[in-house]
């Protein structure tokens, strides 16, 4: 055995750590290997040939100068060096901690549409189901299919009344399309639109052509100074950028609703095929989070005594249940919302004044509002409840949100940080998918129209395809 070692003078200097002894704890001697030691070094050698060190794994570039400083010395005196790696470090935590959590994809969550008659129709009969069938839920549940039906069958209405007055109430009245007819271009009568002086609406303009027909018709010696007297004017666009801009924003009212079907869509995938309870006891006795009452149900103590006890969640959908929503609940919303799409640009790129354009822009919007509105004025207080008390679906489990420092240090070394390291795709994805996604839709919508309704001529431009006089007034889907 080694003699026993007196500590050294120069170890005692504060600060101070021999070379070796900062060298990685996973150095070993090889076993019977005689350590002497050197007063006047300071430290320890190997009377033979060291063996070498292994090569240290690749870490994180980032580190605890806090940890490292207990390893390396107990001196408590304070250093300029350590503090400004501290700061550092901390600094780098904090960026850390807020790129995970604003990072959806790492703990995104699916809920039901808490404030539309879609998500009671989704909620209702597996809440009923989770009860056997209870004689009060079973109520509720085929009360909200159907006002789920209800609102359907309201929006399909509404968007056929808007599909018929285009279609077949205008060409009975002789409207054409107006494509690009306009200030500076031919109008539909043959003659120059030079300035807006003579741009009239639709009516006003086929009132004033039936009003020089008549004279002609009276007084036809007189057609010549009919016609040099009185001109009827032309029917256009007040502004073409008004009617694209009001366009856009119609499109963008729906990109909402968009993101709603593809919600639904994701849940019904993601959610387990298997008869699960979405009814269980509950681990706590008061609310928290997103399962808090809204204060306009009005719910007393009392009652949320019994509620804070009831834990509804989503959970498994039987195969059957989840072909019944897709086809009842889900393919309804993504034609509603494609028909709405179509016929709400068809409306408005055939609208002329700026007022109008502006007005029927927002109004168009209100279609797919229907089921919110049903929502809140039909829908039974007990629904609404539960649809408020339902806790959304994790995509990941509750262990992925538990990171540790050096994890979330780890999950920014990865994603990289500063303008130095910029490509081709973070500038690409400075651009927001939601305006990409409008721009895209309203492009398509609007080429669409141009296709169907349009014809393009060397001379004139866009103008509208001949239309004819419909056989009946029926329009069917």
């Amino acid at each position: 055995m080694s003699p026993v070692l007196e500590r050294h003078p120069i170890l005692e200097r504060p600060g101070h750590r021999p070379a070796l002894l900062r060298q990685s704890t996973d150095m070993r001697f090889p076993s019977g290997s005689p350590v002497s030691h050197s007063p006047e070094a300071g430290s320890f050698f190997l009377q033979q040939k060291p063996p070498q060190q292994k090569k240290q794994e690749k870490q994180c570039r980032y580190r605890n100068p806090v940890a490292e400083e207990i390893e390396e010395t107990q001196n408590t005196e304070p250093s300029e060096h350590t503090n400004t790696e501290d700061e550092h470090y901390i600094h780098d935590l904090t960026i850390a901690r807020l790129n995970f959590a604003l990072d959806a994809g790492e703990h995104q969550e699916l809920e039901l549409e808490k404030d539309s008659v879609y998500g009671a129709a989704l909620l209702m009969p597996q809440i009923a189901r989770s009860s056997k069938w209870h004689r009060h839920l079973t109520i509720e549940a085929a009360w909200s299919l159907a006002l789920n039906w209800l609102n359907t069958a309201m929006q399909f209405w509404l968007l056929q009344a808007l599909a018929k007055e285009d279609t077949i109430y205008s060409p009975f009245g002789g409207c054409m399309f107006l494509c690009n007819f306009g200030e500076g271009k031919l109008g539909p009568s043959g003659t120059l639109i030079r300035s807006p002086a003579r741009l009239y609406s639709f009516t006003d303009w086929d009132m004033r052509n039936f009003f020089r027909h008549s004279l002609l018709d009276m007084f036809p010696d007189q057609g010549e100074a009919v016609r040099s007297g009185i001109d009827p004017g032309e029917h256009g666009v007040n502004s073409h950028s008004c009617r694209y801009f009001c366009v856009t924003i119609f499109v963008m009212s729906t990109i909402k609703e968009l993101y709603l079907i593809i919600n639904m869509a994701r849940l019904l995938y993601h959610v387990p095929t298997t008869a699960e309870s979405w009814l269980e006891k509950a681990d706590g006795d008061t609310f928290s989070g997103e399962t808090a009452l809204p204060e306009s149900l009005h719910v007393c103590l009392e009652t949320q005594q019994y509620l804070n006890r009831v834990h509804v969640k989503v959970a498994g959908i039987p195969y059957f249940w989840k072909l019944l929503i897709f086809f009842v609940v889900l393919m309804p919303k993504i034609v509603i919302w494609k028909l709405t799409l179509q016929t709400g640009t068809i409306f408005l790129m055939n609208t002329a004044g700026s007022t109008d354009l502006i007005t029927n822009a927002v109004a168009l919007s209100f279609i797919l509002s229907i089921d919110e509105l049903i929502c809140e004025v039909l829908l039974s207080r007990s629904t609404k409840i539960l649809l408020a008390k339902c806790d959304s679906f994790p995509l990941h489990e509750v262990s992925d949100h538990q990171k540790t420092d050096e994890e979330l240090l780890d999950f920014l070394d990865k994603r990289e940080k500063g303008c130095e390291v910029w490509s081709l795709k973070d500038f690409v994805l400075m651009v927001p998918s939601q305006l990409a996604i409008t721009a895209i839709i309203t492009a398509l919508l609007v080429a669409d129209y141009y296709h169907e309704h349009c014809f393009w001529s060397e001379k004139d431009g866009w103008v509208s395809k001949p239309v004819f006089l419909p056989q009946d007034s029926s329009f069917t889907f």
